[in-house]
């Protein structure tokens, strides 16, 4: 079993999202895009297993002069 962690498009992983029990706006790239003009960079995560995707992660991270955090929600 291979698995392997991508960078993904928009299209692909919101479709993902939209598909999956558990998906939330807050998992959108959308989401990503409004938090970034909040002063976060956003990274779109896709985890594959055997060339297939299984499962995916919008992950924030904010920088302040004190901190530096990061989240998926």
């Amino acid at each position: 079993t291979m698995m392997q962690i991508i960078t993904m498009q928009a299209q692909p992983f919101d479709q993902f999202v939209a598909a999956h029990p558990y998906g939330h706006y807050m998992k959108t790239s959308m989401w990503g895009l409004l938090q970034e003009k909040q002063g976060c960079r956003c990274e779109r995560l896709g985890l594959l297993k055997d060339g297939r995707l299984q499962a995916t992660a919008l992950v924030l991270t904010k920088t302040t002069p004190w901190i530096r955090w990061q989240y998926v929600p």
